[in-house]
């Protein structure tokens, strides 16, 4: 059981301001020892240091997503192209039906295996592996270097476990 200090935002003056003040609050969670210790404590700029963290790694998902967007859109028209050019018959909607499913089949087991098998994963290391993630993604689609962004987030992943 991990026991600690939260500040629980509430308002200033009820019903009269907009303005919030932060009171301190007990917070526990159930979890094993390295659980509690990959927890961040402390301030940072006044901010609770966890929630900093959480809403960072929020906005690093979103990151690794426009990259994912930016470098494989140009690989799918560029298919799209060659299958017009040699007449190849592509009906586009059952491709997007099956990326669809198979993204929905399976995108909890490959969150899980990247984020708990590979390494275990606090949401520092996971906020730091999505950050180099979209930076290498979105500096090879600036060069029109067509990467693969599953393959380098597993490499930022390995890159920051090992050190």
């Amino acid at each position: 059981m991990c026991i600690g200090n939260k500040w629980q935002p509430v308002p200033a003056i009820a019903g009269v301001s907009d303005n919030f003040i932060g009171l301190p609050v007990y917070e526990t969670a159930s979890g094993s020892m390295e659980d509690c210790r990959r927890l961040y404590q402390g301030k940072l700029v006044g901010i609770q240091a966890q929630s900093l963290l959480n809403n960072l790694h929020y906005g690093s998902a979103a990151i690794v997503s426009f990259a994912r967007g930016l470098n494989d859109t140009p690989k799918l028209i560029s298919l799209l192209l060659i299958t017009k050019l040699f007449h190849i018959p592509v009906y586009v909607s059952i491709v997007a039906i099956a990326m669809a499913v198979g993204g929905i089949l399976n995108a909890a087991k490959v969150a899980e295996t990247m984020s708990s098998k590979i390494s275990k994963f606090n949401n520092g290391r996971g906020f730091t592996a999505n950050l180099v993630t979209g930076m290498l993604v979105i500096g090879a689609s600036a060069f029109g270097l067509p990467v693969s962004t599953t393959h380098v987030s597993v490499g930022s992943i390995w890159h920051r476990h090992s050190k």
